[in-house]
């Protein structure tokens, strides 16, 4: 018989989610990193008694610790970037590109029921936290975007106009020619460019990806994604490269989402 309660965490580099998917329902929950995750997986179990749990899922970059004969449900692990391209399915897509921005990026293509993970870069949130505790001494994430939306990224960046004084092919003169290319400008200043750094380099990798194929659908997501300023910086890049593009809706449970739909498409 198919499970019709499914329970999902995904333990990822900074944060563990879990995905709880009933009745064609999800809830979601962000869960801390620092607790074992045995203890972590039965503190959810007794948070969700009531739901009556057929199958747990088990997915993402640090399971390696899991003692799975401590669960008390039958329990499944599914590879992290297999659950990540099936986010084109959850979102009834037959192909899309998949670009997860987690503490470091993965850009994995589904097409037609088969997954191919194409590249990956360390540039993800955990380059965005780390450039922020080093040159702005806060983790927070409200705190750096609000620094960043009181910026001004011209006193960090240098553009194209500042290198030549025409538009350079398809690039406006607007357009950044190096990040962090000034040793010049407040924090506020440089809060502005750690998002356009972090932003503008996986758009520029998301062209270089697609370039030349026949891939429509791109989907962004992953916890940075939350992030109201890189959002728009990403939209801002991609439609000058003339690529259409979705930000998946609870970002950051892009992974568990994916992860349900991939078992119950092998459960089917």
């Amino acid at each position: 018989m198919r499970p019709k309660t499914i329970l999902c965490f995904d333990f990822g580099g900074t944060s563990t989610k879990a995905a709880l998917k009933f009745d064609n329902q999800y809830i979601l929950k962000k869960l801390p990193n620092q607790e074992e995750p045995n203890v972590l997986i039965n503190k959810v179990l007794c948070d969700f008694k009531s739901y009556n749990i057929d199958k747990i899922i088990i997915t993402g970059s640090k399971t390696e610790g899991i003692d799975f004969n401590k669960i008390s449900i039958d329990t499944i692990k599914l590879d992290e970037l297999e659950a990540v391209a099936n986010i084109v399915r959850f979102l009834n897509i037959d192909k899309g590109l998949v670009v997860n921005i987690g503490t470091g990026t993965s850009f994995t293509l589904y097409d037609k029921g088969k997954h191919y993970h194409i590249s990956g870069t360390g540039l993800g949130g955990g380059t965005f936290l780390g450039l922020s505790q080093r040159l702005l001494n806060t983790t927070d994430l409200e705190t750096i975007k609000e620094l960043a939306c009181c910026g001004d990224i011209t006193k960090v960046n240098v553009n194209v106009s500042e290198i030549c004084n025409k538009d350079i092919g398809w690039l406006s003169k607007d357009i950044t020619a190096s990040n962090f290319g000034k040793l010049q400008g407040e924090k506020e200043d440089v809060a502005c460019g750690i998002h356009s750094l972090v932003a503008e380099s996986i758009t520029a990798m998301i062209k270089g990806i697609t370039y030349n194929t026949h891939v429509n659908s791109i989907i962004l997501c992953g916890g940075l994604i939350e992030n109201s300023l890189v959002r728009q910086l990403i939209s801002r890049n991609l439609e000058i490269f003339d690529l259409q593009h979705k930000f998946l809706d609870n970002p950051r449970f892009g992974t568990c989402l994916g992860a349900i739909t991939l078992f119950q498409l092998l459960s089917a």
